[in-house]
């Protein structure tokens, strides 16, 4: 695994990411296709299972909830700093 990172550090592009990288340049065309077969199977299985589909709604609202209010302290916090710098 370390290998793999030195290597996306060397050759990556500066708009790529990881899982770019990783698709695009170091996975095999078998190993893409074994990929999207894998994850069809994975969203067959579970896309129609009404239970698990509203439970990953919930979990992935609150994420993003949780992220929202991450963000919202952080801006605030730097914002309070701001303004006791300037009042210093």
């Amino acid at each position: 695994m370390r290998k793999l990172v030195a290597q996306w550090q060397e050759s990556r592009q500066e708009h790529e990411g990881w899982l770019e990288w990783l698709l695009y340049r170091k996975l095999s065309t078998t190993s893409k296709v074994l990929l999207g077969i894998g994850l069809t199977i994975l969203w067959l299985k579970y896309a129609f299972n009404l239970v698990v589909m509203v439970r990953f709604f919930e979990v992935s609202l609150a994420i993003a909830m949780l992220l929202g209010i991450g963000w919202g302290i952080k801006k605030g916090y730097q914002l309070l700093k701001k303004v006791s710098k300037k009042r210093s």
